[in-house]
């Protein structure tokens, strides 16, 4: 009786010590997630997504190596504090999928391509490594589509250590990547590109505008409006209808099949484009306030566009002001719900 007492007492022992580091464990979650900061780091370049209420932000840093992370409470109106991922990179793909985060791809201090995939589990706080794409790129396209998700294009470089043999051109290669790290290969799309977008709109992936910039020839390449769309299962993509205006862009797709892109910066296009599914046509709407005159990405949460851009003022030493803004396409209308000023180094 009294040995069973005893293997009890331990068994109840190994519980309560489980339970006080589940608990302590969670508690570091809550530590590296979650704390309130007065401001992002002057960051740049980077990928954008949403998952909750969470608006989340993975970039470059500027005059470092670095990667910086930060998520925007929606709710609160409030910057909070991630873990980074691992390695310094910008020009990088953020897709929420599976209620995690997925980091796709980027460029690492400013020349060299990246082929990881990273994942991002929220309960957890943590990042993990999620899989290696078949080819080295940044500023992927990129959308969760069913149980997959669906990569397209992006720029790739050749691996020069400097910018004087830097060689850079973008891809028309396309995989789907599962929860598991398994690649798939898919039909390339027909116009090698890069920041374009991709959404999903149904069970359809559609790849929306971006940059071509073909191999071996010394040139910036040519915006793009064209949009490529791949149905499941399908042997080929098939052309979509054509954007109003070529442009590097960020995209996203409302439960009714609207789209809304959005130019990267003024330079690309200042005026947002409506895909109206009714009408099987793009619009243009206004141009964008000049407050939001570089963008960072956009997503959707609770059905309510959300925009990350920001101003720069004065230059190299001067102030990079960030700025979060909803959209409403319906009334072509913006209003800005909170920004943040910094002082570039």
């Amino acid at each position: 009786m009294a040995r069973q007492v005893h293997e009890v007492a331990i068994a109840t022992a190994a519980l309560i010590a489980a339970l006080a580091a589940a608990l302590a464990s969670d508690a570091s979650a809550q530590a590296r997630c979650g704390t309130r900061t007065d401001a992002p780091a002057t960051s740049s370049d980077g990928g954008v997504a949403a998952l909750g209420k969470y608006l989340y932000w993975i970039a470059g840093t500027d005059g470092a190596p670095g990667t910086f992370a930060r998520r925007f409470d929606v709710k609160a109106k409030q910057w909070e504090t991630i873990p980074e991922p691992s390695g310094g990179r910008m020009q990088t793909t953020l897709v929420a999928f599976g209620g995690a985060l997925y980091l796709i791809g980027g460029v690492a201090r400013g020349i060299t391509a990246l082929d990881d995939v990273q994942r991002f589990d929220e309960k957890k706080c943590a990042w993990t490594s999620a899989g290696k794409l078949p080819w080295a790129a940044g500023s992927v396209m990129a959308a969760a589509a069913g149980d997959r998700i669906v990569i397209a294009g992006g720029r790739v470089d050749n691996g020069a250590r400097s910018l004087r043999s830097l060689e850079i051109w973008t891809h028309e290669q396309a995989v789907m990547l599962d929860a598991k790290g398994k690649v798939t290969a898919l039909p390339p799309i027909e116009q090698a590109r890069a920041d374009g977008a991709a959404v999903t709109v149904g069970k359809d992936v559609w790849v929306i505008g971006g940059r071509n910039v073909p191999k071996g020839v010394d040139t910036l390449g040519d915006r793009s409006r064209d949009v490529e769309i791949l149905a499941p299962g399908a042997k080929e993509w098939t052309a979509g209808p054509w954007m109003p205006s070529s442009a590097e862009v960020y995209a996203v797709a409302l439960p009714d099949k609207t789209i809304v892109a959005f130019g990267r910066d003024v330079m690309s296009s200042d005026r947002s484009m409506i895909y109206e599914p009714a009408k099987q046509a793009w619009r243009e709407g206004k141009d964008r306030p000049e407050s939001l005159e570089f963008l960072e990405g956009a997503a959707v949460i609770d059905g309510v566009i959300y925009v990350l851009g920001m101003e720069i003022v004065g230059g190299f030493g001067g102030t990079k002001t960030y700025r979060v803004a909803t959209y409403d396409p319906r009334k072509d209308r913006w209003v800005i719900v909170n920004e943040v000023a910094r002082k570039r180094p």
